[in-house]
């Protein structure tokens, strides 16, 4: 959970130069968010 956490800052932690627009990024994080979600809920039915 930890490694997938700081895979998850590095993206968003990018220099400004490679940063995507702000459409993107909001996709990003989305999909960062449903993926949390699943790990976590495989976690806990652990």
């Amino acid at each position: 959970m930890h490694e997938f956490l700081s895979e998850v800052s590095t993206l968003f932690f990018l220099p400004p130069v490679t940063h995507p627009n702000r459409c993107e990024l909001f996709v990003l994080l989305a999909i960062s968010h449903l993926i949390w979600i699943k790990e976590s809920s495989q976690l806990l039915n652990m």
